[in-house]
């Protein structure tokens, strides 16, 4: 299977340098018989950690950290920059890949999302929302609903308030 795909790819003269998103129909199908890389930014002020609530159908409502799928061609780092430019509207410095999250979710392309700890480059940017989400919030505990492999990642991580210090104490 990764051979047909990489070989489409190098056949049809798909570009490592011009990222580009697919089709829904290109999705269904690659995503149908690979896991679906992404990224997830971990946004830290020191409020709190940034969430978004989720306007999609798929986990619609719940509190989750900002994040997408990677682009072909893309590299990880970069990824997390265009999500938080896309979903929010602000630069971001990506401190420190923080771990990984697996979501066993036939329907999304079973995602395997590497998450990175990040701040705002203009910590007083007005944060702009795309069609994904319908508010955001800094939260210093995690809220009720929140997609549950992010609370549980974000538990593993332990007090949301020591990450929040080390950006007031510029410990970042």
């Amino acid at each position: 299977v990764y051979e047909r795909i990489f070989l489409w790819y190098v056949f049809f003269g798909m570009s490592t340098s011009h990222p580009r998103r697919l089709t829904q129909a290109e999705f269904a199908h690659h995503y149908g018989v690979v896991p679906r890389a992404c990224v997830d930014i971990l946004i830290v002020v020191e409020e709190g950690i940034l969430l978004t609530r989720r306007a999609l159908p798929s986990w619609n409502g719940q509190w989750h950290l900002p994040g997408g799928t990677l682009l072909y061609g893309e590299f990880v780092e970069d990824a997390a920059r265009r999500v938080a430019r896309d979903e929010l509207s602000v630069e971001i410095k990506i401190h420190r890949l923080v771990g990984y999250i697996q979501y066993p979710s036939k329907e999304n392309g079973w995602p395997l999302s590497l998450v990175f700890l990040a701040t705002m480059r203009d910590p007083g940017a007005d944060i702009v929302l795309d069609h994904q989400a319908t508010e955001y919030r800094f939260f210093d505990v995690l809220p009720d609903p929140m997609l549950e492999e992010h609370a549980r990642f974000c538990r593993g991580l332990g007090d949301i308030s020591l990450l929040c210090d080390s950006v007031r104490f510029g410990d970042l």
